[in-house]
């Protein structure tokens, strides 16, 4: 009986070390790295893309470092991600929520890219508007 609580020991032992997960080194060539920059007029408090990807306070005419993401949406060559921000005190979301149709819908290849925010009056509201800065 002690050689198998032993065994059953030392079993667990070794599962349990070689199932530990060691520190993985990402590689940035995997990512698309975006920065961001605030041409609104306005301040930009609590700017979030996806609800995950924290952008936070921005200045006008400010821009932040670059923000990686694993993947990165675009429809018809506009950015296709849910943002959302405190924009002169009032919340706004992203344009893109219109982007509905999914009629060129993909992803951006791994690299750097800027991304400019402002701010476009539609028929039903003010929204922020992103736009590739090429």
């Amino acid at each position: 009986m002690y050689l198998v609580k032993t065994l059953c020991l030392a079993l667990f032992t070794a599962l349990f070390f070689t199932s530990c997960e060691k520190g993985v080194a990402v590689s940035t060539d995997d990512l698309v790295q975006v920065k961001f920059i605030n041409a609104t007029g306005k301040s930009i408090a609590n700017g979030t893309i996806e609800g995950n990807y924290i952008i936070g306070y921005l200045e006008d005419g400010a821009e932040t470092g670059y923000i990686n993401f694993k993947s990165f949406g675009t429809d018809t060559g506009m950015p296709d991600m849910p943002f959302t921000a405190e924009v002169g005190g009032s919340y706004r979301e992203s344009n893109s929520k219109f982007y509905f149709c999914g009629t060129e819908k993909s992803k951006l290849l791994p690299g750097k890219y800027t991304i400019v925010i402002s701010t476009v009056e539609l028929p039903i509201g003010e929204y922020m508007n992103l736009q590739f800065k090429h």
